[in-house]
């Protein structure tokens, strides 16, 4: 019983130190509930950001674990989540992978929960609820998560691999497909740019343990050049034609403090890959970017231009 109180006192003084997203941003479309589910992962939400339009869908796994709210938040690389019959959905965090089926539209999915190299470590069918208990254990669920993400804004550096990713995973949901403003997110911006697009992988040992060689015939060189050859980042053409790939072990790519001070903790290489596009008469030069964390995963960055 003190232990609760404990973290009750903690979390309601949290909440007054450390203002939540607005409750707006948020929202909880429908909850769903496993009997087979692993424990902590038993209960699961799919949340939409409202704020932004363009920032799509989230699921958001609840349960008691040893006494204790456990919440996990996933992302979808897909914009929203389209629950009809036989539709095939994947979703991650920064530990785990997870794919699902809809067996029966808007009331029963089965998913798969995988770990690094595609191994699956348990299954679990998923059935939609809409009882008042669980709709209130939703509700603090997505208010844990929210005070998870401001505390994460108010960071001055990140000091662990799970952070660092889940500060990406917020950027790329800020930032979301279409760019509606000239905020300094974090990454470059093309002045012409009115797109993006983010894509995350698990860790994975070949590209933990692989080192980059000039002679491209690192897996890392196979699966992420661009170019048919490695060019030094100083002889890069201001213009030009064709592709140009360089990378570098420090990361120089982010534009605000907290990741240029973190991401040499946490980024292995830095791949750039660079196009010219031509926009009218001007050619305009495009960089995309490649980030291999110490962990084995991967982060990449591409922007989209409008030439219109």
């Amino acid at each position: 019983m003190k232990l609760a109180f404990s973290m009750s006192f903690f979390f309601a003084l949290t909440l007054c130190v450390i203002p939540l997203l607005h409750a707006d941003e948020l929202s909880i479309l429908s909850v769903w509930q496993s009997d087979n589910a692993p424990e902590g992962l038993e209960n699961m939400a799919v949340v939409r950001d409202q704020e932004n339009e363009y920032a799509g869908d989230h699921l958001v796994f609840f349960g008691k674990k040893n006494g204790a709210l456990k919440v996990r938040h996933f992302h979808l690389p897909e914009l929203n989540l389209y629950l009809n019959t036989g539709s095939h959905f994947e979703a991650f965090d920064e530990y785990q992978y997870i794919q699902g089926t809809v067996l029966r539209a808007q009331k029963y999915l089965k998913l798969k929960f995988f770990k690094e190299n595609n191994v699956v470590e348990y299954e679990a069918d998923y059935n939609r609820n809409s009882n008042k208990e669980l709709g209130e254990l939703a509700e603090k669920a997505l208010d844990i998560l929210k005070l998870r993400m401001s505390e994460l804004e108010h960071l001055k550096a990140y000091t662990s691999m799970s952070q660092f990713k889940r500060a990406l995973f917020r950027l790329s949901d800020k930032m979301g497909v279409v760019l509606r403003d000239d905020t300094n997110y974090g990454v470059p911006v093309h002045e012409l740019q009115s797109e993006q697009e983010w894509s995350y992988s698990m860790p994975l040992e070949k590209y933990r343990k692989t080192s980059i060689n000039d002679n491209g015939s690192d897996v890392v060189s196979q699966d992420f050049r661009v170019a048919s050859e490695w060019s030094s980042e100083e002889d890069l053409p201001r213009r030009g034609k064709g592709d140009y790939s360089f990378y570098r072990e420090s990361p120089k790519a982010f534009t605000k403090p907290i990741f240029k001070d973190s991401a040499p903790q946490f980024v292995r290489y830095e791949v750039v890959n660079v196009s010219f596009i031509k926009c009218g008469s001007q050619l305009e030069k495009v960089q995309a970017f490649v980030w291999i964390l110490t962990d084995g995963s991967v982060y990449t960055y591409t922007p989209s231009i409008d030439c219109d």
